[in-house]
């Protein structure tokens, strides 16, 4: 897959969780709920600043911490509550969702920190050898 195509990619998917996780957000806090608030509000902060940040590839700094943490520490609960669901046998579609949005998390946030450009242009680059 080209780099660039991963990258709309992985925008796409963080303002898509983003909006999708503001919105939730603003209703349980109308619901008087505060801990799924906090939760899908850093996790939807988390996601826009993967937005920015796939475009200026910090390698340190504010915006790389935000991502990281309010990024990708939640996708990374996301996919071990997923698993945990799995291993205690309460596995249901509810949990398959949040296991996808955990994966698909990770992967933005992957793709937004990576410092790996000139390697995947190397790749892409790289001519098929046939088989003779």
């Amino acid at each position: 897959m080209k780099a660039s195509t991963k990258r709309n990619l992985a925008v796409l998917s963080a303002v898509v969780m983003s909006g999708y996780f503001g919105v939730k957000a603003i209703e349980e806090m109308g619901k008087g709920n505060m801990g799924y608030f906090l939760i899908g509000f850093s996790f939807a902060i988390g996601m826009g600043a993967a937005v920015i940040a796939i475009f200026k590839k910090p390698t340190e700094g504010k915006l790389y911490n935000t991502v990281v943490l309010l990024g990708g520490l939640p996708s990374l609960a996301f996919v071990g509550l997923a698993i945990w669901l799995m291993v205690t046998g309460n596995f249901t579609p509810g949990s398959l969702l949040l296991l996808i949005v955990g994966v698909v998390g990770l992967l933005t946030v992957n793709e937004s920190i990576s410092k790996n450009d000139e390697v995947d242009k190397a790749v892409e680059e790289a001519p098929a050898e046939a088989n003779e």
